[in-house]
């Protein structure tokens, strides 16, 4: 059986990079998800597969975050136009 490596497997890939972008460590995408830091290191690694059922917990997880982190820019956002109108008005 061939070794599978991450740089073979777009799905793997795909979860390090969404994880990464909103800044998420593996070991807090991993408790969030329910499964061990060592599982979700090797489907990161492509060294297991990830099922169906892990997949989507993961999806969720990642909407959620990136959700979270939209809401918090957009926030920051108003509070610097509000300044800067405060400042130039």
């Amino acid at each position: 059986m061939g070794s599978h490596r991450l740089d073979q497997n777009p799905l793997a890939r795909w979860i390090a990079r969404k994880r990464r972008s909103v800044n998420l460590t593996q070991d807090d995408l991993a408790k969030a998800v329910g499964i061990s830091l060592s599982t979700l290191t090797k489907i990161e690694t492509g060294r297991r597969l990830c099922e169906r059922n892990i997949f989507d917990r993961i999806k969720q997880v990642l909407h959620e975050e990136a959700h979270y982190i939209r809401r918090k820019e957009r926030r920051l956002l108003e509070k610097f136009e509000k300044r800067q109108r405060r400042h130039t008005g």
